[in-house]
């Protein structure tokens, strides 16, 4: 089976070879479930850890075009005009890249606006070859051309609260369900009729309301760890512990293409970020040949967060994030001295950034 970060060329990947956890249980009908990748975060939807989901753009020089893929949030801090945000994205999603990469943000009512940091720092690798990184990105507020005298846009950031984040179930002997929030496709059920047995769910790159920047989200369930899973995304190869998800005949939603990166919440607690996704089956219906398909059994998966993963971003965002405390960083289920530390990338055109209205 190929695995890839969703859109990219190349991404071959090792399948998880033995179920650590109980099957899913299938929904109730025997035929096409509706699937939940497709609901918007907008009319009760938009919570805080959507709020704290950004879109990542990172313009390749020269060539027009630009990585897009999604991160999370997991610092905040303002002091004065300065706001300085720390986020956890999938590492193939940026490449290692120090300029150029911008932020977007939902205002919860679908739009989205990219804002140019003043600052940037990236960091990749978690500490070996994961597919993992941490970017941090500061923001003058007094100053910054998108920002400054824009009351809407920049309340909007201000008012942006870190997710929490933590550590993955380290034996589980059940699957668990996560929630994921992103900016990727979002999926339709398969117009095609004599294919929608084969293919439930599709993807139309050429219906422009289903493309990227539209903040969705989705619920499934872990049921599959691999401790050295790799892909290859160019000349890159990264091996990173995951956990895999599959699309079941049972309602439950996938990420797409542009959902690289995207947060995985255990109970509202960050801990693990969306990675790859079969490569999809291309088809043909009424004259449009944009739709990638995708089959039941299906494996998708994420970086789970590990101790080692948790320390390295920690040492990352502590490095580059300078505001004065209280921080924001929310390290899930510790409480220190009083700090609340309480890959579906995509290759598309780089748009004309957004300036919030």
């Amino acid at each position: 089976m190929r695995f890839r970060p969703l859109g990219s060329a190349i991404s071959l990947g090792v399948l998880c070879t033995a179920p650590l956890f109980a099957s899913f249980i299938p929904c109730a009908t025997t035929t096409n479930c509706p699937s939940s990748s497709t609901v918007s975060t907008s009319n009760g939807n938009f919570n805080s850890l959507a709020a704290a989901t950004v879109q990542v753009w990172d313009p390749i020089a020269g060539t027009g075009t630009a990585n897009v893929g999604t991160g999370t949030i997991i610092d905040a801090r303002l002091s004065g005009n300065i706001l300085q945000f720390g986020v956890v994205t999938a590492a193939h999603v940026v490449q290692g890249s120090s300029t150029g990469i911008y932020l977007g943000f939902s205002d919860g009512n679908g739009g989205v606006t990219q804002v140019t940091p003043d600052d940037l720092y990236v960091a990749s690798g978690g500490g070996a070859s994961a597919d993992l990184s941490y970017i941090g990105v500061t923001y003058n507020l007094a100053t910054n051309s998108e920002l400054s005298g824009n009351s809407t846009l920049t309340n909007m950031l201000e008012s942006i609260t870190a997710a929490p984040i933590g550590l993955a179930p380290v034996n589980p002997t059940q699957a668990f369900d996560f929630t994921s929030y992103g900016y990727g496709l979002t999926a339709e059920v398969n117009p095609d009729s004599a294919n929608s047995s084969t293919y439930p769910y599709v993807y139309d790159s050429a219906n422009s309301s289903l493309g990227y920047g539209t903040l969705r989200t989705f619920t499934n369930s872990i049921h599959f760890y691999n401790s050295a899973f790799s892909i290859v995304d160019g000349s890159t190869t990264y091996t990173s512990a995951v956990q895999e998800f599959q699309l079941l005949n049972n309602g439950l939603g996938v990420s797409g293409p542009g959902d690289s990166g995207s947060g995985m919440f255990v109970n509202g607690v960050l801990e693990g970020v969306i990675e790859f996704g079969p490569g999809g089956q291309g088809f043909c219906y009424n004259g449009d040949c944009g739709y990638t398909g995708y089959q039941y059994g299906n494996l998708f998966g994420g970086v789970r967060i590990t101790s080692s993963y948790l320390s390295w971003l920690q040492t990352q965002d502590a490095s580059y994030v300078t505001a004065p405390e209280p921080a924001t960083f929310v390290l899930a289920g510790l409480l220190i001295a009083g700090l609340a530390l309480a890959r579906k990338k995509q290759l598309v055109p780089a748009p004309a950034k957004s300036r919030g209205k």
